[in-house]
């Protein structure tokens, strides 16, 4: 059978509910976005930056123009392991041939706060710019790609009214102040804020097809803008005279602005949404962003990160924004959770569909961004650019199906980000070998995976493992060479472009002060989290096990981090507990489970569709109604009834080892 245990599902029930009604109550507590939250350059880590001073190749894929580079991983394993290293290509867009309009309507995100209240109360307010600072971000990344790889950057003929400060206003619409601006940055002004398309950034023609760059937008709305300034002498005739400006240059009139509305997170904000631009035109929808509200702040100008360092980081997030499967596969992690079970899904994401849900229904956004965010601190910025352009409309079809466009779960955002997308990218615990001739359905996935032979070379279309045992003589002969194996590590160590003509260039990471000290920080974290699950499996063992059941497990590792003064908050990350919450009451399985069915189907149909099949004694799992759909309808119906013992644990299997129990996948 493929249905779960009742026991089972209670266990990541309570979980569940546990964890996620702590991350909402963090939630509404605070007030306003942490500068962590707000500021994406904390996402670049192992993102290699675009090339400066080389072009790459491209490839022309329908409305897509793309480049092409190559993820080099090493495996750290015992003497005896032929494993080595393994490579992956991956594409990144980086040409579209439509930009993505953008209208402003609703009045989402009225006032922003432009600090981070625990108190959850501020008087901190600076109106709403984001449908301002958007397309002037759109505007530089698509600068800076077309000085490094593209051809043409130019004005259009339609640009946005402009007018003096002092005069009274003669137009109906979105006064934007940009201060003593001088010509060719209101110039600038105009063209970004033009009503429709007021700039171009071209990366290639080819045949007939022009090529722009992935955050190129176009102004829908109404009603228009036009630009207001204190400087003298208008720019009122002989516009296209002048040149657009570079990207290092259009930085510095944003970073102005922002210097004189007295903006911050609203800069960084803004710069997260633009990221997600490239995702949002490929998939053909129209970005909301909210009315523009200008506000007198009541605190003195602050000073923005230097904007020199900020140029710095574009060709990071150059890269990040063009890999689109990265930046979606990092965003639908946040509801994934290692060590659940495919068929546990829906009882996992139960609890927190309807909290998210409720805050969708109630046009809550900001904390919805904030209880992600604290769930999963490294797709927070993602989290926040994603729902200011409107991708909140995808969460509440992903919690029916754990299905999302885009959401196929890659090892290269594991490998980028370091935040693992996808049980695979976990290593596991214990042997691989479990009591002589037995292994785990997650680890034969695993070393499939690792081995590399096609098709399973792929991550499967979803992230959570598969349930139970299966007997080591019925798996893959490359499966068994590496059965006496110590745990596959592997590690990412370089990414190449792949240049003109067919040469490769090694991708530069950047490498700081700062992440040096956070991934110290995050090697003691995870071995005092390793040293207080050790301490809490010892504490539970020989414990009435059938009465207290199942998440005896997980209770006490989560009480073992706090004596640490850690609270775990995801794969591979640890925060610190600020809060508490009662356990949870006993939580009834009454769930829609179209998410489990879904995740049970695409882990098992990643094994057999293209693949070897399955052997007799995995019949009885793909006889179960929730795998009709990968049955052939001329299946041998002499295939044994049931689901042996070796299939699925129990608690009562006293035969298993220590190793072999510690990797169940109920606990954590």
């Amino acid at each position: 059978m493929a249905a779960p245990r009742d026991e089972d599902v209670q266990a990541v029930l309570e979980r569940s509910q546990r964890r996620w009604q702590s991350d909402l109550h963090y939630a509404k507590s605070r007030c306003g976005f942490a500068h962590s939250i707000a500021n994406p350059t904390s996402l670049i880590r192992n993102v290699p930056a675009m090339p400066s001073n080389h072009k790459l190749e491209q490839f022309p894929n329908g409305s897509l123009l793309e480049v092409r580079g190559r993820a080099t991983w090493k495996y750290q394993v015992n003497a005896n392991c032929s494993l080595s290293e393994s490579t992956a290509s991956n594409e990144l867009t980086i040409g579209v041939t439509v930009p993505t309009k953008f209208t402003v309507v609703g009045n989402g995100f009225h006032d922003w706060e432009e600090t981070f209240d625990t108190k959850g109360k501020s008087d901190s307010k600076s109106g709403n710019h984001l449908a301002i600072l958007l397309p002037c971000w759109a505007y530089i990344l698509s600068s800076f790609l077309v000085e490094t790889q593209g051809c043409l950057m130019e004005y259009t003929s339609i640009s946005a009214p402009s007018m003096h400060d002092s005069i009274d206003s003669m137009f109906i619409g979105h006064g934007v102040y940009v201060g003593n601006a001088d010509l060719k940055e209101v110039r600038w002004w105009k063209a970004i804020l033009a009503s429709g398309q007021g700039w171009r950034s071209i990366i290639r023609i080819s045949s007939d097809v022009i090529y722009l760059a992935p955050w190129s937008i176009e102004y829908r709305g109404d009603p228009q803008f036009f630009i207001k300034t204190s400087t003298a002498i208008l720019c009122a005739g002989g516009t296209q005279d002048w040149s657009p400006p570079s990207s290092e240059e259009a930085l510095q009139y944003l970073t102005s602005y922002c210097i004189l509305h007295d903006l911050e997170i609203q800069y960084f904000a803004a710069l997260s949404a633009a990221l997600i631009l490239p995702l949002q035109n490929l998939l053909g929808r129209e970005v909301q962003l909210p009315k523009p509200v200008m506000a007198q702040s009541s605190r003195k100008l602050r000073p923005l990160p230097d904007a020199q360092k900020q140029f710095l980081d574009l060709p990071h997030l150059v890269t990040l924004s063009c890999a689109i499967q990265v930046v979606s596969s990092a965003l639908w992690t946040v509801f994934w959770e290692p060590e659940i079970d495919c068929n546990l899904a829906s009882a996992w994401l139960s609890p927190v569909s309807k909290m998210v849900n409720s805050l969708i229904e109630t046009n809550d956004h900001e904390t919805l961004i904030r209880m992600l965010a604290r769930h999963r601190p490294t797709v927070g910025p993602l989290w926040l650019g994603a729902i200011l352009v409107g991708l909140s409309r995808d969460i509440p079809g992903f919690f029916r199906t754990s299905e999302a466009p885009y959401a196929r779960p890659d090892s290269l955002a594991s490998a980028w980000l370091e935040l693992p997308q996808l049980f695979m990218d976990t290593p596991g615990i214990g042997a691989y070998k479990c009591d002589g001739n037995r292994i785990r359905r997650a680890d034969r996935w695993r070393l499939l995976h690792d081995v590399g032979l096609q098709p399973y070379f792929n991550t499967p279309l979803s992230p959570w493992q598969p349930f139970g045992w299966m007997p080591l003589a019925a798996v893959e002969i490359d499966v068994m060479a590496h059965a006496d194996c110590k745990r596959h590590e592997k590690q990412y160590i370089r990414w190449n472009w792949l240049g003109l003509h067919g040469t490769d260039m090694l991708g530069i990471q950047r490498i700081s002060s700062n992440s040096i000290i956070d991934r110290t920080r995050l090697l003691l974290t995870r071995w005092a989290a390793a040293i207080c699950y050790k301490l809490t499996w010892l504490t539970v063992k020989g414990i009435d096990r059938q009465k207290r059941g199942r998440s005896i497990d997980n209770h006490l590792w989560v009480k073992g981090l706090i004596l640490c003064g850690f609270q775990k908050s995801g794969a591979g990350e640890i925060s610190i507990a600020t809060e508490s919450i009662e356990d949870s009451d006993h939580l009834e399985p009454d769930y829609d489970v179209q998410a489990s069915i879904a995740a049970t189907r695409s882990i098992f149909a990643w094994l057999t569709v293209g693949g070897e099949g399955w052997g007799e004694s995995e019949g009885p799992i793909y006889e179960h109604p929730w795998m009709a759909e990968l049955i052939p309808t001329d299946t041998d119906e002499s295939t044994s009834d049931g689901l042996s013992e070796e299939l699925i644990p129990t608690d009562t299997d006293e035969s298993a080892s220590d190793g072999c129990r510690e990797g169940k996948s109920y606990s954590d």
